[in-house]
């Protein structure tokens, strides 16, 4: 499933539209192709809710980021 959803990663903090995430911990999983596990905490009211997620680099010059947690798959690509 692809998205066409926009957010930002920052060192603090992953900012959706109507979400954000607080990283816990990123582990490096894999080199080639570059994928990191992370868990976070995730707030969308004011409760959060700790998830895990992977995050996959892949095509050319990296360009999509396949994001995978409990359920459900989101591709994204690079804003030109």
């Amino acid at each position: 499933m692809d998205s066409d959803s926009r957010f930002e990663i920052t060192a603090q903090k992953r900012t959706g539209y109507e979400d954000w995430n607080e990283p816990l911990s990123v582990a490096q999983i894999s080199k080639s192709p570059q994928a990191w596990k992370i868990v976070s905490n995730l707030y969308i009211n004011e409760e959060p809710m700790r998830i895990e997620e992977v995050f996959l680099l892949s095509g050319q010059d990296n360009g999509a980021l396949t994001v995978v947690s409990s359920g459900h798959t989101m591709t994204y690509y690079r804003c030109p």
